[in-house]
């Protein structure tokens, strides 16, 4: 369960996560997970901090959620330099058992992972999607192993969207994506599926270096259908969209 606290003005909020995956009443102590989150939108500098205790996460070279338990803290900081652009912080700090490292060996580790990121989004939406405009982000982050090194990390993304019109109810929409990763545990990323390189299968291609360029034609195929039977009913738009995806992966 995720409860959420704001006042009036959206200017102080408070996130508190509890959940339990425990599969049995001996273990009930050791599967529950809580998380507390504060965030401050009053000044133009928004910032915040929590302290979590998990116990599952999704571990990307298995397809699967596996167990391993963290508990830590967490710092935000969010700065606009203007509606359209601002730079977004992030530090967590975790105690880690069970952390199953590229080599497959298991630790218990004490992880410190900090990433900054560039955002800029001025995109204008309408009613099928965004229509005009751009957004991109660049994050770059470093995880470091304080225990033995082993589990130590960087990660380097950039993704670029842009949308234009080009006829009167046809918008071209182009996505570019990179991804990089580097150091004794780095990550390996993977591409496939409907939301990246379509037509293939899932997790088709694999490494520590991916590109991935995306274009799409979109126009509403059908618009207004009223159903009159029982009761007039108007159906949602149907839009229809012609695509092609292409894709790169590689290892150091």
């Amino acid at each position: 369960g995720q409860i959420a606290l704001s006042d009036v003005l959206g200017n102080e909020q408070y996130y508190i996560l509890l959940a339990n995956d425990a599969d049995r009443y001996g273990n009930f102590l050791d599967g529950f997970q809580v998380g507390v989150t504060y965030l401050n939108q009053s000044q133009r500098l928004n910032y915040g901090y929590g302290a979590f205790r998990l116990t599952g996460t999704y571990n990307a070279d298995l397809d699967a959620l596996v167990r391993e338990p963290r508990i830590g803290v967490s710092l935000l900081a969010s700065y606009p330099f203007s509606k359209f652009l601002r730079l977004d912080g992030t530090l967590v700090a975790r105690h880690t058992r069970d952390h199953r490292l590229r080599s497959g060996a298991e630790r218990d580790l004490d992880l410190v992972s900090h990433y900054l990121s560039l955002v800029h989004d001025n995109s204008r939406w309408s009613p099928y999607g965004p229509a005009s405009g751009s957004r991109w982000a660049a994050i770059a982050g470093y995880t470091r192993d304080l225990t033995s090194g082993e589990g130590s990390y960087g990660t380097a993304q950039f993704d670029a969207r842009r949308y234009q019109k080009v006829a009167p109810q046809v918008v071209s929409a182009t996505r570019v994506n990179g991804q990089a990763s580097f150091g004794p545990d780095a990550p390996r990323f993977y591409l496939g599926g409907y939301r990246a390189l379509r037509g293939f299968d899932r997790r088709t291609l694999s490494g520590t270096r991916t590109v991935l360029v995306q274009q799409e034609f979109r126009a509403p195929l059908l618009r207004g259908l009223v159903v009159a039977i029982p009761a007039p009913w108007e159906l949602p738009t149907l839009n229809v969209a012609a695509w092609a995806d292409v894709a790169w992966a590689w290892d150091r």
